[in-house]
């Protein structure tokens, strides 16, 4: 396979983030000089490999600049995140519409707005939910959409904090909830110590789905935030949610310290191969600086470390920004592990969660040498989406 060109960003700007849909790529990017004026473009993801020419929409977003220590942000955005949530008819309870929101997390803070506003010919406000305290930032996120036309959304922070908030479609107001003791995310948030560096949930078949469904409308009927979670700090800790409790594992414990390279935790995502009454079997995979993607199964009584997925270590692994995704397929009882490197190379693993055994692996790579990251999949298009090109790119290869 190869690497497909789609988006390129103009002289002196920086992609932030992006997100997709079957047809179009939806992009935050700003100058270099001023990343806290970001502005969203537009444009088709074509299958010739020509770059479609972007079109921006209305206006900009303006991120207020937050002072926490030892961070120097180049990008504000740290997510594009499109929502479908259905509308219910009060009284008959039958479905009304369907509302489609775009999801800005940033630093500071979280705008919503739907996709019709976004192309509308007259001004509208972003509804914003701004977090309080001027000296965290916003560091992982994940949400999902509720039957009750409402969106749920958790929050990761620098500064090892989980916030819970429920945002109303029809009001466009959110209600920050509070962390319930005795629940799964009361307990992180009591444990955590380091900075959050991600958060992953359930997902559609269209978006690499990593739990059993068949169609896209399963995810609506579970609850991500009490049936599974994976919450990760950049100290090793991986918390895995399921069934509304949660357990905490050292992914750095296996992995010998070396005083010339540095061992960070940076992401960590998690695939529901089996469930039962009262527990799930789970495998979760950290991606971990200067060694690769670790597997992990994580069954009722115990967590035992599967394999090591080694990158080439040519280069140091020095950024935060490197990470992966999982995609499960029940019939053949694999997962499929995507990866990005700092050397301008897509890592695939195929993970044979029966037989405990790695089936195949594949290299990717770019002609330019530099991180990839940022990974994430369209299945509807068959297409597995990265940045590149010091974030100045958006490739993908065809599925």
């Amino acid at each position: 396979m190869t690497t497909i060109p789609v988006y390129k960003c103009s002289l002196a700007e920086v992609i932030h983030a992006y997100t997709t849909t079957p047809k179009y790529l939806i992009v935050a990017q700003s100058t270099l000089n001023n990343p806290f004026e970001v502005h969203l473009h537009y444009s088709t993801h074509a299958d010739s490999g020509i770059v479609v020419p972007n079109k921006t929409f209305k206006y900009p977003i303006h991120i207020s600049r937050r002072i926490t220590p030892g961070i120097n942000y180049t990008t504000t955005v740290k997510r594009l995140e499109i929502t479908e949530t259905p509308i219910l008819e009060k009284s008959k309870k039958a479905l009304k519409t369907i509302v489609y929101n775009l999801i800005i997390v940033c630093i500071d803070g979280i705008r919503i707005t739907t996709l019709e506003n976004l192309v509308e010919p007259e001004y509208s406000q972003l509804n914003e939910w701004v977090l309080p305290n001027k000296n965290d930032s916003i560091s992982s996120f994940y949400c999902q959409s509720r039957k009750n036309g409402t969106i749920e959304i958790v929050l990761g922070t620098t500064f090892c904090s989980i916030v819970h908030l429920l945002f109303y479609i029809e009001t466009g107001t959110f209600r920050n909830l509070d962390l319930q003791k005795g629940t799964a995310l009361y307990t992180i948030d009591e444990l955590i110590s380091d900075s959050v560096v991600s958060i992953c949930g359930l997902r559609s078949p269209s978006k690499g789905s990593n739990f059993p469904c068949t169609n896209e409308n399963e995810l609506i009927t579970r609850n991500s935030f009490t049936d599974a979670l994976s919450v990760a700090t950049v100290d090793g800790k991986v918390h895995i949610v399921s069934k509304n409790k949660s357990e905490v594992h050292d992914f750095l414990e296996s992995i010998l310290p070396d005083e010339n390279k540095e061992h960070n935790v940076t992401a960590a995502d998690s695939v529901i191969a089996k469930e039962f009454m009262n527990s799930s079997l789970i495998f979760v995979v950290a991606n971990i600086t200067n060694v690769g993607c670790i597997i992990f199964e994580k069954s009722k009584r115990r967590w035992e470390q599967l394999e090591i997925l080694e990158r080439d270590h040519n280069a140091i692994e020095d950024t935060p920004l490197l990470d992966h995704i999982l995609s499960l397929n029940v019939d053949m009882n694999e997962f499929i592990i995507y990866s990005g490197s700092v050397n301008g190379k897509l890592y695939q693993w195929t993970y044979n969660y029966k037989d405990y055994q790695l089936i195949s692996s594949s290299v990717f790579e770019e002609n330019i040498y530099n991180v990839v990251h940022s990974i994430s999949m369209e299945g509807n298009a068959r297409k597995l989406f990265f940045i590149h090109n010091d974030d100045t790119c958006i490739n993908y290869i065809q599925l």
